[in-house]
């Protein structure tokens, strides 16, 4: 698994075209997409950043902390990291 950080202005649409809102909470969201045979976890909760000031130090490092990317090795290291995660989110791969 690798974790990597992203700043506000990425394009989720732009790089993950057939990404899929899976599960969400208030503030955020994950998506998950499939890339080159991939599994990737987006987690977005860049909707709190209306609640923050930019022009402070410390909301400025959360601000540029909001977006984050996970690759996963295969599917199976992706479901687990679900159930074990993410389990307390609402489950929107149903609906």
């Amino acid at each position: 698994m690798i974790s990597k950080r992203f700043s506000n202005d990425y394009s989720i649409e732009k790089n993950f075209p057939d990404a899929k809102c899976i599960r969400a909470w208030e503030g955020g969201g994950a998506d998950h997409a499939i890339k080159d045979g991939i599994h990737y976890l987006i987690i977005d909760e860049r909707t709190m950043q209306d609640f923050l000031d930019e022009n402070h130090p410390v909301d400025k490092e959360v601000i540029n902390n909001l977006l984050h990317i996970i690759q996963f090795e295969d599917e199976e290291e992706f479901q687990s990291y679900l159930e074990k995660e993410l389990s307390w989110a609402v489950n929107l791969e149903n609906r």
